[in-house]
């Protein structure tokens, strides 16, 4: 309610075009109530309004991330949809600092302790990335309420944030009594997050040179691979290559990979983080581990998709596809057979079927697009 009318002068004197997006998860009742009311109060500030609403099943534990991905999936296509340049949302100082502080007590280095950056870049689905902007995350959630009361505006307080199963309520609550008696502060907590990025930033642009030092390089089925004169000091750029070949938005420990790392250049394949390192001659190459995509206990595999001629979807949040033929195709991963004509990293990866015959691997043509470099050079939140 206070971005909405921060924002709306903006809006108002023609130097932005504002649509203002209220997300209902249908987790909790009186939520469609809110937004409604958050409708009401940006059409007041001559703002137009959608509420975009989380349908279909809700997981049974890991709600809140969950629900997190499926927020900025819904509000990425709301963007896409009306031809928005940015997303900005509300994130403020307490917010950020109580996210430093989960990650502290995960133990997390400069890149955890980063949290929130104030901009970054996000995407879902097949959509092109796009800027996240947090221009609040500096300031107090104190002065917005003391803002909304001198502007005589209502706002809404999420029930969900006074719930003790959550850890971010367990935090916030450790971080007043932590103020309270003068130990740390919200202020100091958020310069952290600031240093740490910066140092974050130093090493990313180092593992970026390091992998160009290497001969590293991303391969048309997603995989990577680079010279095996690595040492101990290389186990974060190689955590950081399974993230991106693997598709995830979180590497894996340095600890982790330097065992993972090891293990590969004595010979021996590793799996780490949904992806295997493993050494071939003088190369390390990472591909992604094919049970992560075709199934095992715990892990679901990889369901086909029927796509229209034209059509594109998100395989394994690793390759945009693209269906270019006049009729309709499947998109699936080529399985352990299949892949034998291939190499081992086509294991897992997408192909397009019409009647039963695969009709484009990825390298053949622009069909596929593969997502590692993306996220290993840009730091991209793809989001289903």
């Amino acid at each position: 309610m206070a971005l909405m009318r921060l924002a709306a002068p903006l809006a108002a004197d023609g130097t932005a075009l504002i649509d203002v997006a209220t997300v209902d998860h249908g987790l909790r009742a009186g939520a469609r109530r809110e937004a409604e009311a958050v409708g009401a109060a940006a059409r007041d500030l001559g703002l137009a309004h959608e509420t975009l609403v989380w349908t279909g099943d809700k997981p049974s534990s890991g709600v809140q991330a969950a629900a997190r991905a499926a927020r900025y999936g819904l509000l990425v296509r709301r963007a896409q949809e009306i031809g928005a340049a940015a997303i900005v949302t509300a994130h403020t100082a307490d917010d950020q600092a109580e996210t430093v502080l989960m990650r502290l007590a995960r133990g997390a280095g400069p890149r955890g302790l980063s949290a929130m950056a104030p901009s970054s870049l996000i995407a879902a689905g097949t959509s092109a990335p796009m800027a996240l902007l947090r221009p609040l995350i500096g300031v107090r959630r104190a002065a917005l309420r003391a803002f909304l009361a001198a502007e005589a505006a209502d706002f809404f307080d999420d029930p969900s944030n006074e719930d003790p199963s959550f850890e971010r309520v367990r935090t916030r609550r450790t971080l007043a009594g932590l103020e309270a008696a003068g130990a740390v502060s919200v202020e100091a907590l958020v310069e952290t997050a600031d240093l740490m990025r910066a140092a974050a930033s130093a090493l990313e642009e180092a593992e970026i040179q390091r992998f160009a030092a290497l001969g590293g390089a991303f391969d048309e089925w997603g995989a990577a691979s680079l010279s095996a004169s690595l040492d101990r000091r290389d186990a974060a750029l190689l955590a950081r290559l399974v993230a991106a070949v693997a598709g995830e938005d979180h590497a894996p420990a340095p600890a982790k990979a330097a065992e993972a790392m090891a293990s590969a250049l004595s010979g021996k394949a590793a799996t780490l983080g949904g992806a295997i390192v493993l050494r071939r001659g003088d190369q390390l190459a990472l591909s992604r581990e094919p049970a992560a995509v075709l199934g095992r206990t715990g892990v679901d595999p990889v369901r086909p998709v029927a796509l229209a001629p034209g059509a594109a979807a998100l395989f394994d949040r690793r390759f945009i596809v693209r269906n270019p033929f006049d009729r309709p195709a499947v998109l699936r991963p080529l399985d352990r057979d299949g892949a034998r004509a291939f190499g081992a990293a086509a294991c897992g990866a997408p192909v397009l079927e019409i009647d039963g015959q695969i009709v484009a691997i990825p390298g053949e043509n622009e069909v596929f697009a593969p997502l590692a470099a993306e996220r290993f050079y840009q730091r991209v939140n793809r989001f289903h």
